[in-house]
């Protein structure tokens, strides 16, 4: 055969690959068109919930959510740029809006500081229903006049938010109560990781870090493209997340043995341990009072709804459930000074609350804030009280 005709053999090859992808592509966009038909376009799943299926705000809400953009911040990582929105508002601080009252210039209010990650920040919930804006109703409502200001951020873990209080603090900002709500990304950074004490994505966060040539950004660009707007790679996507248990990657937990779970859990609890030792200094360093919470999950749950279930996929991931099992239970037959377990604060729910296995709705937030503020009530406005320290 001569190079000519090898040549344009070789061409015919590609052309013919070529034309196939495009068939494919059309043809996955012609089925995703038939089997839509009719369905309107929604910003997220989540809002075809039965808590959100009716509400008139959830399309707005949602749409916002996923307008939203974080920015690198110095020693804890990241927050979420300026944002101003229907029911969605982040100052340029990084700082969420939150529901307060109107205070009397001659009786100020104390500060209430609350640090988590998105569950405190309020996934799923409206500025003036997540959990700081309804713990700042129910204290105000109780007689307590406090100012409560929400400094969660999506994906920080307990150490993080220690850090980010450290740096207010340097900035002069003083608060009089410090609150923590902790558990999840604690347990879930450390299965993604496979070690604790680290934040969450953290292998991504080197990749995106790393130096790369010309090359490797053109790749990086394409991958972008492709994940936006072809329907090849969505279905890729799905059938590799039907084996796996993830559309990207497996967690390096996900394969461990039961003993190397429990040690895993272990390791969580003494990581969450020592950064609570510079809290308490932090705490009489500078004067304020503060208590730390384990948070409600699902894979904590005694039961859950079907729809509760099949929001997501996560929850049937054993090895993840007995994560959060084992770190319960070894922060619970050790717990730290001044924390407090409330993983059974919806026991008695009704209907759907989870919306996924962390998040919960804004009823979800109003029940688990109420047991908050009795606890803040009498653990820390108590202490102020009676004179203790």
């Amino acid at each position: 055969m001569s190079t000519f005709s090898r040549g344009k053999r070789t061409w015919f090859i590609i052309l013919m690959v070529i034309l196939a992808i495009i068939l494919m592509e059309a043809g996955l966009r012609l089925v995703h068109f038939v089997t839509h038909l009719g369905e309107k376009e929604v910003p997220d799943s989540k809002m075809l919930l039965s808590p959100y299926k009716d509400k008139p705000w959830a399309e707005q809400y949602w749409t916002e959510m996923h307008q939203r953009e974080i920015r690198y911040e110095p020693y804890y990582g990241w927050s979420l740029k300026e944002f101003n929105g229907q029911y969605v508002n982040i100052d340029s601080n990084g700082l969420r809006q939150t529901f307060n009252p109107v205070f009397s210039d001659s009786e100020p209010p104390e500060t209430l500081f609350v640090f988590g990650g998105s569950t405190i920040w309020g996934g799923g919930s409206r500025d003036d229903y997540t959990i700081p804006s309804w713990l700042s109703r129910l204290l105000n409502e109780k007689g307590h006049p406090i100012f409560v200001v929400n400094y969660g951020t999506t994906g920080h873990v307990f150490t993080q938010e220690v850090i980010r209080l450290m740096m207010a603090l340097r900035a002069g900002h003083r608060p009089d109560y410090v609150v923590f709500y902790d558990g999840t990304n604690e347990v879930y950074s450390a299965y993604q990781a496979g070690v604790a004490g680290t934040f969450q994505n953290v292998e991504r966060t080197r990749e995106r870090l790393r130096q790369v040539d010309a090359y490797e950004h053109v790749s990086i660009g394409l991958g972008e493209i492709l994940r936006d707007n072809s329907m090849i790679y969505r279905a890729v996507r799905k059938f590799v997340s039907f084996f796996t248990g993830s559309p990207d990657r497996r967690e390096a937990a996900a394969e461990y043995t039961d003993q190397d779970l429990r040690r895993l859990a272990g390791e969580i609890r003494r990581a969450y341990a020592e950064s609570a030792q510079l809290l308490d200094y932090l705490a009489k360093k500078y004067d304020f009072e503060y208590i730390c919470f384990w948070q409600p999950v699902a894979f904590l749950e005694d039961s859950l709804g079907q729809e509760e279930r099949n929001s997501d996929k996560r929850i049937n991931d054993r090895s993840l459930a007995a994560l959060f099992a084992y770190a319960h239970d070894s922060v619970s037959a050790n717990p730290t000074p001044r924390s407090s377990d409330i993983t059974d604060a919806l026991a008695n729910r009704s209907g759907s609350v989870y919306v996924d296995f962390c998040h919960i709705t804004e009823d979800g937030n109003k029940t688990v804030a109420s047991r908050m503020a009795s606890i803040i009530e009498k653990e820390l406005l108590g202490h102020e009280q009676t004179g203790d320290n």
